[in-house]
């Protein structure tokens, strides 16, 4: 109830439970949904040298074919960013853009735990992501694919900095979930355990529930 207090400003509220925890605890809430999707994640105990040999085959090409097309790994910036986030009808659809993502940013970057990474073969920009870090765990925020300079490769190098950010401080790595299979494989060829989780939201009104229900 205190979280709905402090959210009942907002139109619609997306909540994300810890994977432990299997059941919505805020159920009861008026005009909510709940379900259940699949997710994955890399302990921070692997070892890096040790995950690069147990990715499947085909993630272990795409490293070494971008690595082969001179394509690098370097920090990115919001202008990256906010081009490949027009281009994504995934998160034009959920209303993300930059001012939102800038928001969300500040709320993370005063500790130092946010990360914007691009996979570029200059000039040309490949793909980016968002990576942010939440005591000990790093978590893949956005990804983003440039439509016009496509590279399967690229993005798999760019995932692969963002394990190695992790791993290499002792934290965790979580991929975002997902309910699209081809998604969820993509994950798992780098050696990613999966797990369930429950996630939901409440809205305003029983209008925008129907509304999204519809959407969706």
């Amino acid at each position: 109830q205190e979280l709905r207090q402090k959210t009942r400003d907002y139109k619609y509220v997306q909540v994300k439970f810890h994977k432990n925890l299997l059941h919505a605890p805020a159920a009861s809430i008026k005009n909510s949904r709940f379900m259940f999707a699949c997710s994955a994640w890399i302990p921070g105990n692997r070892k890096l040298e040790h995950l690069r040999l147990s990715i499947f085959r085909n993630a272990r090409n795409h490293l070494y074919h971008a690595e082969a097309e001179g394509i690098s790994i370097r920090p990115g910036n919001l202008d990256e960013i906010g081009t490949l986030l027009g281009q994504d009808p995934y998160y034009s659809k959920t209303g993300m853009d930059l001012n939102k993502l800038q928001n969300i940013l500040n709320e993370f970057s005063q500790d130092d735990s946010v990360a914007l990474v691009s996979a570029v073969k200059e000039p040309a920009i490949f793909a980016a992501g968002v990576f942010i870090r939440s005591g000990n765990s790093w978590y893949l925020l956005i990804n983003l694919i440039n439509k016009h300079h496509k590279s399967r490769s690229a993005n798999t190098a760019l995932i692969w900095q963002g394990i190695c950010l992790a791993l290499e401080n002792n934290c965790d790595f979580h991929f975002d979930g997902s309910l699209q299979t081809g998604i969820m494989q993509r994950f798992k060829s780098f050696d990613a355990e999966t797990f369930s989780y429950c996630y939901g939201g409440w809205y305003s009104s029983r209008f925008l529930k129907k509304l999204h229900s519809l959407w969706i």
